[in-house]
């Protein structure tokens, strides 16, 4: 609750009101599919929604033309100014305040390894909403919303968190409870078991 009431003063000082916000960490690499989260915004804007989008993102590495990326990024909501607040280089602190004081994370990657930031927004009890591509839905299980890659998946389970904030409350929690079973040591034994079966096979 605490981080919450910091990540929405953040906002605040940015905005100079108290609208909800949803969050999109992540590079601005096309596989990261941001313009499907603004396409998304723009569709519950249009519904009389309040939220604005926060983006912390960084450059993708690769040869891409970087300049027409941060315009696609970062430029305004059609018809609905004020909407795109981007924070460069927050602290861990602040990131921190910032993702706990979301309605929702969005991460509806068209491919994604693991899916870290979406691992981030549970353990903070956030919402989030995920495409169901490569590894995300096994990271999320059944405590976010696995969606299509599309403006219409995205909008859809925004609209069931916006209007149910019970059962987004709910999803949160579940979320936090997931989150905390990928732990460092899960890891390190998943990879040595991993490592032991493959010697095995090699002999």
């Amino acid at each position: 609750p605490r981080r919450a009431l910091e990540g929405r003063a953040l906002v605040r000082e940015r905005t100079g009101d108290d609208r909800p916000y949803l969050i999109f960490t992540s590079a601005i690499s096309p596989r990261k599919n941001l313009q499907t989260v603004r396409g998304a915004l723009l569709r519950v804007a249009d519904r009389g929604f309040p939220h604005a989008l926060v983006i912390v993102a960084s450059d993708p590495p690769g040869d891409f033309d970087l300049e027409a990326l941060r315009r696609e990024a970062f430029a305004e909501i059609p018809g609905h100014p004020g909407r795109i607040l981007q924070f460069v280089d927050p602290s861990d602190e602040e990131l921190a305040s910032l993702i706990a004081g979301a309605t929702a994370a969005c991460q509806p990657s068209r491919f994604e390894g693991f899916g870290l930031p979406a691992l981030e927004a549970m353990a903070s009890g956030v919402p989030v909403v995920v495409s169901n591509r490569a590894a995300l839905p096994e990271v999320v299980g059944r405590a976010g919303w696995v969606v299509e890659p599309t403006a219409e998946g995205v909008e859809q389970a925004l609209l069931e968190i916006m209007e149910d904030p019970v059962r987004a409350q709910r999803m949160g929690a579940r979320a936090r409870r997931r989150a905390e079973s990928f732990t460092w040591d899960r890891t390190a034994n998943g990879w040595l078991h991993t490592l032991r079966l493959a010697a095995r096979q090699s002999r």
